[in-house]
């Protein structure tokens, strides 16, 4: 008898354990959110493939094992880093490597730089390998999540030569001085920060899926300027079906997905988000300066739309796959980082808007590169191009001609890169003029 009470009194507490366990998984009261942060972070990211180990050692700062990734097809010398702010004992140089026909200027590079003072930051380096100035992301920036855990991600330059870098959830516009001239780390921006007049940028807001949000900031304070939903875009096209394929069978209901070990409303997935400058107007009729362009990663999706009626103006489906930085470009095309996971290397790839066709411009026999997430580019006004391969640690610029002018890799150790955010090119008298300023 007394093992069969004691049979029993273990069934009961079973019992009495997996209905606990359902009831806190179903009312999400404590400890579910203990439970699904220990999911979250032995599971992971999905574009994660850390151990165990390797977060924690990230998380307690000694490794940034998060933020490495495997790549040992290198080139170039290490950079000479001639400044007091450096980088990381624990790290190597990043490699340089330039052709005699690199340009006199120099790349500001965002990414995870492993500072000595700081894990995020941007560098200015010149085709000689020098880094000419150092900024730094500091810990007392960010929000959210620790720094250790933070990504390097949306990056763009203004007029007056300040920056905006977009480190997972939070917004910090740089002065060239150095000066920080104000934060947002409050809101759960991400992706993409990319500036639509000398007044404002848009970016995107976090808000569970169909109720992601097209973000209006100002660049004078980052205070929110409008929003709208990626519902209200769905709804206000009720007549253009390319949305449907995430509704769940015949109902208005959003597919859910499930992704590292919790459920999670990312139906798009949407990644940027680029108005049309008014100097591109002309060369892209039946668009108004102002029209959002703009990347939804699960759709294969490129669309254009109105920001006022939130009318869709064109879209390109099924040219590209997974891609990420859809640009405008002064020859009337758009061009997006075409990131081809499937198909294990990368393509800069054009889409003609009238004809809705796709061209390839960079693909493995000009640059051999894959980044089966994040990635960006920019085609300059000389015709050439910067490929951000954020994966791999590079940022490579290619001339007109495809010649392989610069070449930047994030070099952790002898095997292993740092991911990089975004990368531009400033040219030798713009450089000048803005240091003149801090003197």
């Amino acid at each position: 008898m007394k093992i069969i009470e004691k049979i029993a009194l273990i069934f009961l507490l079973l019992i009495i354990g997996c209905s606990l366990g359902i009831s806190i998984m179903y009312t999400k009261v404590w400890p579910y959110s203990v439970i699904k942060e220990i999911e979250y972070f032995i599971a992971g990211h999905p574009d994660e493939d850390t151990t165990a180990l390797g977060k924690i050692l990230n998380d307690l700062n000694i490794l940034p094992a998060r933020h490495l990734r495997k790549y040992t097809d290198r080139v170039g010398r290490p950079i000479q880093n001639r400044l007091k702010i450096g980088f990381s004992d624990r790290r190597l140089s990043p490699l340089v490597a330039a052709s005699e026909s690199a340009p006199d200027g120099a790349w500001l590079i965002y990414g995870v730089m492993d500072l000595k003072n700081a894990l995020h930051g941007i560098v200015l380096v010149n085709a000689a390998g020098v880094v000419e100035r150092i900024w730094p992301i500091k810990l007392s920036y960010l929000s959210n999540r620790p720094e250790t855990r933070a990504k390097s991600l949306g990056f763009d330059v203004l007029a007056d030569g300040s920056m905006i870098a977009l480190t997972s959830s939070t917004l910090t516009r740089l002065g060239w001085c150095g000066e920080v001239i104000w934060v947002r780390n409050d809101t759960g921006f991400h992706h993409s920060i990319t500036h639509n007049t000398d007044k404002s940028a848009w970016t995107w807001r976090i808000n569970n899926g169909p109720n992601d949000l097209f973000t209006e900031v100002s660049l004078e304070n980052g205070s929110i300027l409008r929003e709208f939903t990626i519902e209200d875009v769905v709804l206000a096209n009720s007549d253009l079906h390319i949305f449907e394929m995430r509704f769940n069978g015949t109902r208005w209901k959003w597919h859910q997905e499930f992704r590292y070990g919790k459920s999670n409303r990312d139906p798009y997935h949407p990644n940027d988000i680029d108005p049309l400058p008014e100097l591109l107007a002309d060369v892209f009729p039946g668009f108004e300066a102002g029209d959002l362009l703009t990347s939804f990663r699960e759709l294969n999706l490129v669309l254009v739309l109105d920001p006022d009626t939130l009318k869709v103006k064109w879209f390109s489906q099924g040219l590209t796959s997974r891609q990420h930085d859809a640009d405008w470009n002064r020859n009337g095309t758009i061009s997006v980082f075409d990131n081809r996971p499937h198909h294990r290397f990368s393509h800069i790839t054009g889409l003609e808007v009238k004809k809705h066709k796709a061209f390839t411009i960079v693909d493995r026999t000009k640059l051999s590169f894959f980044s089966n997430t994040r990635g960006e580019h920019e085609i300059l006004r000389d015709g050439s191009i910067i490929v951000v391969s954020g994966n791999e640690g590079r940022v490579v610029h290619l001339s007109a001609s495809g010649e392989r002018i610069f070449e930047f890799t994030n070099a952790y150790d002898t095997d292993r890169v740092l991911k990089v955010g975004n990368a531009r090119y400033l040219a030798r008298n713009r450089i000048t003029e803005l240091n003149e300023a801090c003197q």
